[in-house]
């Protein structure tokens, strides 16, 4: 096999992982952009417990516990 073969190999074998890495990158786009959307929609709703049961929020700190 000539450098010029081995050469051209190597450059395809970059571009295809190039490629490779462009759709992995969009698939990571992708699901963080879910993953944002989804906690966003979290936060509009009350905590449950697993029994579907409210769970009581932080404490406001500004009001005395008695």
């Amino acid at each position: 096999m000539s450098l010029a073969d081995r050469l051209r190999r190597i450059e395809q074998q970059q571009e295809e992982q190039r490629l490779a890495t462009a759709r992995v990158e969009g698939k990571l786009d992708t699901l963080l952009e879910a993953l944002a959307a989804e906690g966003e929609e979290e936060q509009d709703e009350p905590t449950r417990s697993l029994d579907g049961e409210l769970v009581p929020g932080e404490r406001d700190q500004s009001q005395s516990l008695g």
